[in-house]
């Protein structure tokens, strides 16, 4: 109690006022720190939860503005593209709309040079091309397991025995 004249407080209220002013400042204390723990469980929590951006394309560009690499949907084909510094695609791994994956490496002038590929009954081949896109070596593991290597002359005959399986 504070006399209404001079704002004070009496001397026998005094001890009382002080107890209430402690128990006062031991809420605001165990408050505030129940503030802050929340707080910091909560940006934990934030931080725990994955971030995911969703979009039908991504473009990667280099310094000048020029495509270097594309990720995204091609039709049915979900693909990663990554391009030189002049424009030209030279990876390309794709998930084709068959179940089948690529590998591919094109040339300066956009040429197939090598491949590898999984089919969707799990046939895998590697292949390698001339500068004409026509085949030189093969590597082929069917479904079944029967294996086949291929070598070619540059007018597609085969020099070695083996089976010809192209995607």
């Amino acid at each position: 109690m504070t006399s209404s004249r001079t704002g004070q407080i009496p001397a026998d209220v005094l001890p009382d006022e002080l107890r209430r002013l402690r128990r006062h400042c031991r809420r605001l204390t165990v408050g505030m720190v129940l503030m802050l723990l929340g707080g910091v469980a909560l940006t934990a929590m934030g931080q725990a939860k994955p971030i995911i951006v969703e979009a039908q394309r991504f473009v990667v560009r280099d310094g000048r503005g020029k495509p270097r690499a594309i990720l995204g949907t091609f039709g049915e084909v979900a693909a990663l593209n990554l391009y030189d510094k002049d424009g030209r695609a030279r990876a390309v791994l794709q998930a084709g709309a068959d179940g089948g994956s690529r590998l591919m490496f094109h040339d300066r002038e956009g040429k197939s040079r090598a491949v590898m590929y999984v089919g969707p009954d799990g046939a895998a081949m590697v292949g390698f091309f001339g500068a004409d896109e026509k085949a030189r070596a093969q590597l082929t593991v069917a479904a079944d397991g029967d294996a086949s290597v291929g070598f070619f002359d540059r007018d597609g005959n085969p020099v070695w025995p083996g089976k010809l399986f192209l995607p």
